[in-house]
């Protein structure tokens, strides 16, 4: 299919003759945001050149196309070299770069430029990517989440989700920020109080870099515990429009781009929509996931010193279960789900002085999540769970960044938020009924087992066996008469059939404990306060330090916290420093668990926010340009984090629900990271963790500390890609001008203009569980009493990718093949425990080949 669309490109006959494209872009100082003119600009290797204008602009016209490395530079400033630029036929490439200031003695000098970019008052944990490294991960759809779990200290929650779990903490934890805007989840399908799910909004096009903080990241950022993730998008084409069409197996998207007043004022828009329930219908799966997605990006130049910023992103998905009879998942709980989120705001921001700027913006979200929950009965749909609850958060926010002088900077904000919600949920009675069960012997029913083994002993040797209970009705076929049940003579003849089924008494149980039912619906708001002030110092040509705090204030459970934050860097000499950072970083709790009513029925009281407190120290070495190590250790302390009520007692089914503050925990490791940014046409990357995270027993009659949900030990990702550029061999343009020949270009497995094959290995350690046992007179799972003393086997998994890029005069194909665990490893992903007393594996996504095609007007 995509061979014979590809075709379709050669009947418009389009133009092989040479082919060029354009850059621009922007320079600015990485402190003040103020444009540097005069930078002299070149593209490596070539005898092309540019400087920028009084506006920090530059622009080169009628390049080649083909993959470049280029270079910034001026006497003065840190130069920065900017690898692996693609240049496409007719199509504008944008660049912008922070430059950062060298001073010694008050002399300027000249310093060469380096590949790696760092993050902005970061001194340990973070790193800085650009468009086109997520582009050539081999992640699969370009996921900007996913790629950042190949960062040492960042680890997944499943291949079904690209949650960042850090340092041994949990989902939730990390702080995701667009253009100045908090997204509480940037992802479809994505959990009550979680930051991940199986897709993610962001179109990947947009993105100018992201910086990640894997711990010890600046003032500026509060109220998570663990990361962030902070992404700056570029702005639209000011000159020309540009249309982009992608499919694959995913969806359709389309992205448009370009000027509303010429160089003054631009918009970017995309929308996606999954045709994924197609493909999932044809395969025979149940479980149909549909879903939609839209971004813009609007940009206003007021004059040259401010500018108008808008955002807007939104998504919406779905999932149902089209074919209700699960015969793989007897028994088991299927859910409906709608979700809906959007994110919008507008920005303000001024260049008011020489020496710094300031910025103000004014933004919403709102995240909407609606869940059935239900088995199936004789055929009929039983909801006995339902969920309906919408969160929004409208603030005002704002910072300003000033040069004290060369060595002193400080930076302040503040944020002014109010947390909106409406929390409407049902939950059916959950009744507890004692099972009897057919002794041969006795001819009766009865408990008749004084353990499991004896109950799965009596399973293994029984000839019948049924999916489900609901294939019998109580009291149908059996009469009480004492502790037992007597077999009706006028069913004797069902005995057959029927050996071993259990049947539930008419009279429930009554156990303390067990929920009595929930109609909870409640509505209202509370209110965020934060602000932040810090300094930055550049102190003896080798040290940087940075000093800050933030401050968070709720009234609603009576916080007010300060949370210092320090950070230095020493220059041991001109490759090596060496890093320290510390801080402590308070989250308060979700919504769902902050207000949830039942905090304070059972007798405890309002959650109060959780926190971190982190020491990193590092070890950073640079062997060239193009390559840099580090070496980090941490730890960490949690504290006051949200514990179920129903997990601190020792009643096996005790389901109440609501929190209790009182979880304490500890992560400490050792994390190494190796990387050889892409130049001589490859790249690699190898980053390696070793972890342990053990969280404090909560309960009064136990002692000691048991292992953390994500404790994987050791953790290991090895990325590497190479690139071949077809183009400069003259026997590639002979069979590319080929009538004939040329038609054999476009099956998978041959050259391209440019083409790149990257790999992508990933190993984790056991995942812990706790096990369960199962009380066949209930028919309920308890579980041990010991938490998370069993693993799971560990995790491995190769991804390769093969991008090939086709250029022509008036369009840009690019296409890419990326298969998914190459070697088909069975990678557990958790047990599940089913009524009937049986367990079943669900495993990780097994081998999977994914493709696409994106085609640039």
């Amino acid at each position: 299919m995509l061979c014979g669309f590809l075709s379709l490109v050669l009947i418009f006959n389009f133009s092989y003759a040479q082919h060029l494209g354009a850059i621009s872009g922007s320079i600015v100082d990485k402190e003040t945001h103020q444009p540097i003119e005069g930078v002299n600009f070149i593209i490596i290797n070539t005898a092309r050149g540019a400087a920028s204008d009084q506006n920090g602009s530059f622009v080169m016209n009628n390049i080649p196309v083909g993959s470049y490395t280029v270079q910034v530079s001026m006497i003065g400033y840190s130069g920065i070299v900017r690898p692996n630029v693609n240049i496409n036929s007719n199509k504008l490439t944008q660049l912008n770069f922070y430059m950062e200031k060298s001073v010694i003695e008050g002399k300027a000098i000249f310093v060469s430029g380096g590949y790696f970019e760092k993050t902005q008052d970061a001194v340990v944990s973070n790193r800085t990517m650009d468009y086109e490294e997520i582009r050539s991960d081999p992640v699969g759809v370009y996921d900007i989440q996913m790629m950042m779990q190949a960062l040492p200290g960042v680890v997944s929650e499943s291949d079904q989700s690209n949650e960042l779990i850090v340092r041994g903490g949990s989902a939730g934890e990390n702080l995701f920020i667009m253009d100045n805007l908090e997204i509480p989840n940037p992802n479809h399908f994505g959990r009550v109080g979680a930051g991940g799910g199986p897709i993610n909004l962001i179109n990947s096009d947009f993105i100018d870099k992201i910086d990640f903080f894997a711990g010890g990241f600046p003032a500026k950022y509060g109220d998570k515990q663990s990361s962030v993730m902070d992404v700056t998008l570029r702005e639209g084409n000011k000159q020309n429009h540009e249309i982009k069409a992608e499919a694959n197996m995913a969806g359709l998207g389309l992205t448009m781009e370009g000027p509303l007043i010429k160089n003054r004022a631009s918009y970017m828009g995309s929308y996606k929509k999954s045709f994924l329930k197609y493909v999932i219908k044809s395969a025979g799966l149940t479980a149909i996931p549909e879903y939609w997605n839209g971004q813009t990006k609007v940009v206003y130049y007021i004059n040259n010193k401010e500018k108008l910023t808008f955002n807007f992103i939104t998504g919406d998905d779905i999932v149902k279960v089209d074919d209700e009879s699960r015969p793989d998942l007897p028994n088991a709980d299927l859910v409906d789900h709608h979700g809906n989120q959007a994110t919008y705001g507008l920005t303000y921001k001024s260049l008011f002085s020489s020496k710094g700027y300031f910025q103000l913006t004014l933004a919403k979200s709102s995240s909407e999540w609606n869940n059935d929950i239900y088995k199936i009965v004789n055929g009929n749909k039983n909801i006995y769970m339902s969920r309906n609850n919408i969160e929004e958060d409208s603030y005002l926010k704002g910072q300003v960044v000033y040069k004290l002088t060369d060595k002193v900077t400080i930076s302040a904000g503040f944020n002014i938020k109010e947390g909106a919600y409406s929390m409407n949920e049902r939950f059916d009675e959950d009744t507890l009924y004692i099972y009897y069960y057919y002794n041969e012997n006795l001819d009766k029913y009865n408990l008749g087992f004084s353990s499991v083994d004896q109950y799965n002993e009596w399973i293994d040797s029984a000839s019948v066996w049924y999916s489900s209970l609901e294939n019998i009705e109580p009291q149908k076929y059996f009469t009480s008469n004492g502790d037992y049940f007597n077999w009706l003579s006028d069913e004797e003849s069902e005995r057959s059939l029927n050996p071993i089924i259990g049947v539930y008494d008419d009279n429930p149980l009554s156990v303390s404990g067990i929920n009595p039912g929930l109609n909870h619906n409640s509505i209202g708001s509370l209110k965020k306060y934060s602000a932040y002030v810090q300094f930055k110092f550049n102190l003896l040509q080798k040290i940087k330090l940075t000093l800050g705090t933030h401050y968070n204030n709720i009234p609603f459970n009576n916080t007010n916290q300060l949370s210092p934050r320090f950070g230095i860097s020493y220059n041991i000499n001109p490759t090596t420093l060496i890093n320290l950072a510390y801080g402590k970083y308070y989250q308060a709790p979700s919504y769902w668990m902050l207000l949830n009513p039942f905090n304070i029925e059972h007798g405890g009281s309002v959650l109060k926010s959780s926190h971190t407190e982190q020491v990193i120290l590092g070890l950073e070495r640079y062997f060239s340009n193009d390559i840099r190590a580090t070496l980090e250790i941490y730890n960490k302390e949690y504290h006051n984090t949200p514990v179920y009520y129903a997990a601190l007692t020792p009643d096996l089914f005790d389901s109440r629900m609501g929190f209790d503050d009182v979880g304490r925990g500890n992560s400490k490791g050792i994390e190494f990271f190796l990387q050889k940014k892409y130049s001589n046409n490859w790249y690699t990357t190898l980053s390696y963790s070793n972890s342990r995270s053990l969280s404090e027993d909560p309960r009064e009659w136990k002692n000691g500390s048991y292992a953390r949900t994500y404790d994987y030990g050791q953790v290991l990702t090895f990325i590497g890609g190479y690139k071949l550029r077809f183009r400069k061999y003259n026997w590639y343009n002979v069979l590319r001008a080929d009538r004939i020949l040329k038609n054999l270009l476009y099956l998978p497995i041959m050259p391209s203009d440019i083409l790149e094959i990257s790999f992508r290995y990933s190993y984790m350690g056991g995942r812990p569980h706790t096990k369960r046992h199962y009380e066949p007179t209930f028919r309920r799972w308890s579980y041990d009493d010991d938490w998370n003393t069993e693993r799971y086997n560990y995790y491995s998994r190769l991804d390769i990718m093969i991008l090939r890029r086709f250029n022509f005069n008036k369009i840009n194909i690019i296409t890419f093949m990326d298969l998914q665990n190459v070697f088909d490893r069975i990678n557990e992903w958790e047990k599940m425990y089913l009524e009937d007393g049986t367990t079943e594996m669900a495993h990780q996504y097994k081998q999977l080949t994914i493709g696409g095609i994106i085609i640039e007007f």
